[in-house]
């Protein structure tokens, strides 16, 4: 489908995340506390073949 962009789309109960495509940073996104969980919607850029898809998720506490 020449064109179209994938979209990565996540959810998370954590505080904050990043999404890497192939070790690129492509989206960061955060929660606050009144809006738990949050979501993230972005297009990314795949290439032809294997792709690695990295989420680092974060939680912060005292």
């Amino acid at each position: 489908m020449k064109g179209i962009q994938p979209m990565l789309l996540m959810e998370s109960k954590g505080h904050a995340l990043h999404a890497f495509v192939n070790q690129i940073l492509q989206a960061s996104a955060s929660g606050n506390d009144t809006v738990s969980p949050f979501k993230l919607k972005t297009p990314i850029s795949l290439k032809a073949g294997k792709n690695e898809i990295e989420i680092l998720s974060m939680t912060v506490g005292l």
